[in-house]
């Protein structure tokens, strides 16, 4: 996978020294551009590798942290040490997301599939918090990467937890030539001057938000999934009628039937 990086990275550095020199810089400028962004790229990797390492190795004492507060009933460290689980991840998530070379597993999913996933990953949190949940109309295929999804679908279920919501129906339609999954919850909402911003790096509302001070990267990490898997994401809150989030995808195409192997009648 390194390899295939290091491929790709040379044919950008190549194309990158060719526009220079069409712009008619001499080659010692050339040169040094192309260094820096071999060092820059270099830097790049390694603080991804590192982050990919450390949170490999913290999962191990966070998973013991985790069973000896489950054995001692104490559902209050209990639920410290699950959001330090989901920060750890999410910075997991981030530090990939910054990647140029981040290979996608693109594939043919149920839009349920997604919703499954990432409900049953956020279960105790939505116990906790006394959230309901209503699916309907999921049945839909669409194309993305699961995996990415189902995390960008976990931080809009922690958002809608963490400004009060009680109940989040997930939603899908069909749209055109797409589908899209709308997620509403009937929380406080986002104030009318807020709305532009939501999907900004470190942006946090204040309308009814319950709990500890947010990072501001749920929504932001989710915007720029989404862009790169080339999925939509709005967000549309009206005063008093909670938030929806709409994740919108490209539908599965259905397959061409194939051929019959066997003869027919004669």
């Amino acid at each position: 996978m390194r390899s295939n990086g290091g491929w790709r990275a040379g044919s950008a550095l190549a194309a990158v020294a060719a526009g220079l020199a069409l712009a008619g810089l001499s080659a010692w400028s050339i040169r040094c551009t192309v260094v820096r962004a071999r060092r820059q790229r270099a830097a790049q990797i390694d603080y991804q590798e590192y982050v990919e390492l450390w949170v490999h190795e913290i999962k191990t004492p966070l998973a013991g942290a985790k069973l000896a507060s489950q054995n001692a009933g104490d559902r209050a460290v209990q639920e410290a040490l699950e959001r330090i689980e989901g920060l750890v991840e999410q910075a997991l998530f981030y530090a990939r997301s910054r990647s140029h070379e981040q290979d996608y597993l693109i594939r043919a999913v149920l839009l349920g599939e997604l919703v499954d996933g990432a409900v049953r990953n956020q279960a105790r949190r939505l116990i906790d918090g006394g959230v309901s949940v209503v699916i309907a109309s999921c049945d839909l295929t669409v194309m993305t990467d699961p995996q990415w999804t189902i995390f960008v679908i976990r931080q809009i279920i922690d958002n809608a937890v963490k400004y009060g919501g009680r109940q989040i129906e997930f939603r899908g339609r069909r749209q055109a030539d797409q589908v899209a999954l709308d997620i509403h919850d009937d929380g406080a909402g986002v104030s009318a001057q807020d709305v532009g911003r939501v999907f900004q790096k470190g942006f946090y509302g204040r309308n009814g938000r319950h709990g500890d001070r947010p990072t501001g990267l749920g929504l932001y990490l989710g915007w720029k999934i989404c862009a790169k898997l080339g999925l939509g994401l709005s967000l549309f809150s009206p005063p008093g009628q909670g938030t929806t989030l709409t994740i919108l995808f490209p539908a599965a195409r259905p397959r061409p039937a194939q051929p019959s192997s066997h003869p027919g009648p004669r």
